[in-house]
């Protein structure tokens, strides 16, 4: 069988190397996650983590929220068809007002991982293993007081 291997090959070698360059392009493939995209790589807010967004939105009010609870109805000048809540992670907000944000989102993983939780024989915590995502403020555009507020704590242009 090998003889006849070694005479299919030498007798096509065009089609030897293509088949040898695709199977090398396919051992080179990344393996798919999840549809080929990593949900940690995109935002709440629909966006890969780290892209610049201009968000306008209110102060969340209902839940469990508190001043870093914002219910963003326009993003880049564009409405949404219904508020997506995102927490702010240095700003706290007031409430009852409109409020205008740039920044960008990112996120980070709270709880302790199952595996160390096994090995250390530890109990589980009140957060699981997850992955939470957050707004970073680096400019504040309404209402003043805010923008006052902000740049005093450092955040935007001084």
């Amino acid at each position: 069988m090998k003889g006849r291997t070694l005479d299919v090959v030498l007798a096509n070698p065009m089609r030897t190397i293509v088949v040898c360059v695709l199977t090398f392009a396919a051992c080179q493939a990344a393996a798919p996650v999840r549809g080929n995209l990593d949900p940690h790589q995109l935002g709440s807010l629909g966006r890969p983590l780290g892209t610049w967004l201009h968000l306008e939105g209110v102060r969340e009010t209902s839940g469990k929220v508190g001043p870093h609870s914002f219910a963003v109805d326009r993003i880049d000048d564009t409405p949404l068809a219904a508020p997506i809540a995102v927490n702010l992670a240095n700003l706290e907000l007031p409430k009852g007002e409109r409020c205008a944000v740039a920044g960008y989102e990112t996120g980070r993983w709270i709880g302790i991982p199952p595996d160390v939780l096994a090995r250390e024989q530890m109990p589980p915590t009140q957060a699981g293993w997850q992955f939470v995502h957050e707004f970073v403020v680096t400019s504040v555009q309404a209402p003043d007081e805010l923008v006052r507020t902000a740049r005093e704590r450092g955040i935007g242009r001084r």
